[in-house]
């Protein structure tokens, strides 16, 4: 439905900010209007319908099965940008307790990515500060904690929020 679009929406946006990632102007202005058109350009391109009254308090979309390979060309677009926050994430969400150390799961982040490489870009850049400025960012939302080099999924509804971004391409 329409709150959940724009949950997920606004802690994507955020982590965009978060990493400098170029927004278009609307975007950074509007948020609520930005998703509001792109989810009517969707319905007009018939990639989506809405499936009750434009009166009714509550909005729900379905996407139309014919055409969900329209949407799969803007979700994979959209995803190079959440991807190592989503590997992350994903992680985060599978590890036992024990493994939950920054070391064990940065491995496991570099397993992720492996596994994505022929699907996404995955930058070069150094893994442990890259990782660092993961846990930085899911520490500044409060979607883990971090104590004495182990980590703590404090919001397990946020990591998967990232995590979602990666799971599908993983599962396949």
């Amino acid at each position: 439905d329409y709150t959940q679009i724009w949950h997920r929406f606004k802690h994507y946006l955020d982590y965009a900010r978060y990493r400098d990632r170029p927004l278009a102007p609307m975007l950074l202005t509007h948020p609520i209007r930005a998703m509001d058109d792109a989810l009517s350009r969707f319905e007009k391109r018939q990639i989506m319908s809405r499936l009750n009254p434009k009166s009714s308090k509550t909005i729900e979309y379905a996407i139309i099965q014919e055409n969900r390979m329209r949407l799969e060309y803007y979700k994979n677009n959209a995803a190079h940008f959440f991807i190592s926050i989503g590997c992350l994430s994903q992680a985060i969400l599978t590890a036992h307790a024990h493994e939950r150390t920054i070391s064990i799961l940065s491995n496991h982040m570099q397993q992720l990515l492996e596994r994505l490489k022929h699907e996404f870009y995955v930058s070069a850049q150094n893994p442990e500060t890259h990782i660092h400025h993961l846990m930085k960012y899911l520490e500044k939302i409060n979607a883990i904690r971090q104590i004495d080099n182990v980590i703590y999924p404090e919001n397990q509804e946020l990591l998967s929020i990232f995590s979602r971004v990666v799971r599908g391409y993983l599962e396949m």
